[in-house]
């Protein structure tokens, strides 16, 4: 069972760099894709990059993650865009979302361990190196 992104999705990448995930994500499924980049430099080429590519779906917001209000986010990327700290409060606020309505998470990188503990998460797929998990308790 792999992440299946639809134009219904809201997808949030966190840390999102240059933004290519979210805008390959908007352009290929529709779906909104939001992505969240603390560097304002990074930030704004993500934006400029998604505007020549007329990937109106896509948004980039410069800020740190703990601050934006994920709550209507459905499929949220990490690649390796915190840690220690910043990654279990980043956790915290997932969780709480998942409280709301089922989310799924797709990682990658070293904090892997830190998203596998915890215990309100799945994991449904490993694809490579990206883990995906779901906070929907299996049957």
């Amino acid at each position: 069972m792999a992440a299946l992104i639809t134009a219904n999705d809201r997808f949030y990448d966190l840390g999102a760099g240059l933004g290519h995930v979210a805008i390959l994500v908007g352009l290929l499924t529709g779906a909104s894709a939001t992505g969240i980049e603390i560097d304002p430099a990074l930030c704004a080429t993500a934006q400029r990059s998604a505007t020549s590519l007329h990937a109106s779906m896509v948004t980039m917001i410069q800020a740190d993650v703990r601050s934006v209000d994920l709550s209507d986010g459905t499929i949220f990327y990490l690649y390796t865009p915190f840690t220690g700290a910043v990654l279990n409060s980043v956790l915290e606020q997932l969780r709480l979302v998942a409280l709301q309505h089922p989310i799924q998470i797709c990682t990658y990188g070293p904090h892997l361990a830190a998203v596998t503990s915890q215990p309100w998460l799945q994991r449904i797929e490993r694809a490579s190196a990206i883990s995906i998990y779901t906070s929907e308790p299996r049957a």
